[in-house]
């Protein structure tokens, strides 16, 4: 889930800042991929994931990132045009 930004400072482990550190391309890329490794996924499958993410823009990378682990992390940011 993407939500809008309400207030600065008040974040759960779960959610992730996209307008910080934590919500960079890399650091996104990291997240997924350190969480499908937890998870005991395959190799290819992992990088599979990780090539789907990268084949596009960063709104696209956001939204396959949102796809396949909206249920563990919260997204939010005050860029409108991420919110989905």
């Amino acid at each position: 889930m993407i939500k809008l930004k309400l207030s600065d400072g008040d974040s759960q482990p779960t959610v992730i800042d996209l307008d910080g550190p934590s919500g960079n391309a890399w650091s996104l890329l990291a997240t997924a991929d350190t969480t499908l490794t937890n998870s005991g996924m395959p190799f290819e499958e992992r990088q599979s994931i990780l090539r789907e993410m990268k084949c596009d823009d960063y709104e696209h990378l956001v939204a396959t990132f949102d796809s396949y682990f909206g249920t563990l992390f919260t997204l939010e940011t005050n860029q409108e045009e991420l919110i989905l």
